[in-house]
């Protein structure tokens, strides 16, 4: 599979029919010919011969699709009209002396990119389609990552038998669901282990929503498909709607005055109950999700059915794709070594943490009972980090420290230490030089991201991908220090004893949704009422209640969830 990256325009053999392919070049050559005033097109005899186009309504379509991504001055591209065609050469953006550098490329091979990967999506039954999704998520984390891992595109059949699989070594059962965003459309795909209940009927009916309003059923055009133990439901719902959705349920959970949201129920009918019938006859626990830009940094735990949290019906993480989640049965992580680091100090001009020194403290000493080695403050260097990682093997990297996964270049995101700062593009390397493929989870307590901004987005949903880590824990907003420290000293107390890392990170959520974890008499207390001295530069007296979403599910679950 060959894609347009960077500056360089490669064919996008993704495309399975003869419209989608012809679309392209077209589309290309009517940007490239008014943009660059050259058009180095290859659509050879052959396959211009073998060109069987579908129907017109598919080509009408199709047109109109690509049309949307064209910049006000480039006319729609025309199926019947096309414009000349040299077949024999390929297409190359890069002109003489242009030093590689043309303004607006990127972003152009980019909607390109996008626009030719939602014209075949919409048109590939739903096993190509996941195919599709799957590849494009590995392509886009791949390049905002600058990693070059192969990557194996999993069929649903292969991803089934996993989830199977992973459902035999826990007892637990896990369904995979994406969420693909087109600018018209939102499709939601589940797959279920292949073990699972499949409903047959001969025509599968699908009702088109918009605003929650039945609209209208198809049950003969492929609006839905069953096949094996996937399903497929598409919702009228564009793009810029789910995307305002998703900001306003943000803005509410933030809200203390707001529990359950009204934005977060309106989400939950689009995102799940759609699916919530098919999850029940298959018994699912435990909920994967695999979303598309603008819907990576959703407190999914917060969703709720009006009366029920998600959290209160299932475990879930988040992943970039299947494909890249090192997924397998569970290891033993209650016997990992921590490496635990943490700046409770202002560095850099980032305030100060003050409970950072506990949370290690009591995370090494008490909750975790000495497995480990601690980094407080000057000793949270990265040189510190190396010599810890040459000369023992951790099983988890926990660094209650600023981090923030910010817009643009990789490079702007960063973890905090003592003497600097760590760049998230030099976060691989690292992980390499010191072997942390070994390392089973990455936990970043304090950690910030742009919400809304993709490239922040995939910052944090590619972080443990970026590390070579299986998981990564990490927080969509800042959590003040005893909502952090509360939620960690929980998680790690159940992370002892539950059968997988999903299932501590509910227990944990659950336990502060339900006021059993909580600030008492100026100390912290854990479901199991052990008590956690908190610091005096913290100035807490008194009692705090740690119910509110605000605490708990800003903190995210990505990859590996067993």
């Amino acid at each position: 599979m060959r894609w347009l990256s960077g500056l360089t325009i490669i064919f996008l053999s993704f495309i399975p029919i003869a419209d989608g392919a012809f679309l392209r070049n077209v589309f290309l050559c009517n940007f490239l010919g008014k943009q660059l005033a050259t058009c180095n097109a290859k659509l050879s005899q052959d396959s211009r011969a073998n060109a069987a186009l579908p129907n017109t309504s598919s080509n009408a379509n199709s047109t109109t699709l690509l049309a949307q991504y064209l910049p006000p001055d480039v006319p729609p591209p025309s199926i019947n009209n096309p414009p000349p065609i040299d077949s024999g050469r390929f297409i190359n953006p890069i002109l003489p002396n242009s030093g590689g550098n043309i303004p607006g490329l990127n972003q152009f091979v980019q909607q390109a990119e996008r626009a030719a990967f939602e014209v075949s999506f919409q048109q590939a039954n739903t096993n190509r389609a996941v195919e599709l999704f799957e590849e494009y998520q590995a392509q886009l984390f791949k390049s905002h990552l600058g990693i070059n891992t192969p990557t194996k595109i999993p069929t649903t059949a292969a991803i089934s038998q996993s989830l199977a699989k992973i459902y035999q070594a826990t007892g637990e059962k896990p369904a995979l669901s994406y969420i693909v965003s087109l600018q018209n459309e939102l499709h939601l795909i589940l797959v279920l282990p292949s073990s699972s209940t499949v409903i047959e009927t001969t025509n599968t009916t699908i009702s088109l929503k918009n605003n929650n309003k039945i609209i209208g059923q198809k049950d003969n055009n492929n609006i839905a498909q069953q096949v094996s133990n996937t399903e497929r439901v598409i919702l009228k719902i564009t793009r810029p709607q789910i995307k305002e959705m998703a900001a306003q349920f943000i803005k509410d959970v933030k809200n203390q005055g707001i529990i359950r949201s009204n934005s977060g129920e309106k989400l939950y009918k689009e995102l799940i109950t759609p699916l919530e019938a098919k999850l029940k006859a298959n018994n699912i626990d435990t909920l994967i999700v695999s979303a598309d830009s603008g819907l990576r940094s959703l407190p999914i735990a917060a969703l709720n059915d009006g009366q029920q949290f998600l959290i209160e019906k299932y475990k879930y993480a988040l992943i970039p794709s299947f494909g890249l989640t090192a997924s397998n049965s569970p290891g033993k992580i209650q016997n990992a070594q921590i490496l635990a680091m943490g700046v409770s100090q202002s560095i850099d001009n980032q305030p100060a943490l003050p409970s950072a020194g506990t949370e290690i403290s009591s995370l090494i000493k008490s909750i975790w009972q000495s497995k480990g080695l601690s980094l407080i403050d000057e000793k949270a260097t990265i040189e510190n980090i190396k010599s810890a990682s040459n000369s023992q093997s951790f099983g988890i990297l926990h660094f209650a420290t600023h981090a923030k996964f910010e817009p643009g270049q990789l490079s702007n995101s960063y973890i905090q230490v003592w003497n600097g700062k760590l760049q998230l593009n030099k976060l691989r390397d690292l992980s390499r030089e010191l072997r942390w493929d070994k390392v089973s989870m990455l936990v970043l307590s304090a950690c910030q991201t742009a919400l809304g901004d993709e490239q922040a987005e995939l910052g944090f949903a590619g972080m443990g991908v970026q590390a070579g880590i299986k998981t990564a824990i990490g927080t969509l907003w800042r959590v003040n220090d005893e909502g952090a420290m509360a939620f960690m000293a929980e998680f790690y107390s159940r992370l002892k004893t539950a059968p997988t890392k999903a299932e501590a990170f509910r227990q944990t959520q659950l336990a502060m949704w339900r006021g059993q974890v909580k600030i008492e008499n100026g100390n912290l207390l854990l479901s199991n009422q052990q008590t956690v001295n908190l610091p005096p530069e913290m100035g807490i007296r008194g009692n705090i209640s740690l119910t509110h979403p605000i605490y708990w599910s800003g903190f995210t679950l990505v990859g590996d969830w067993n």
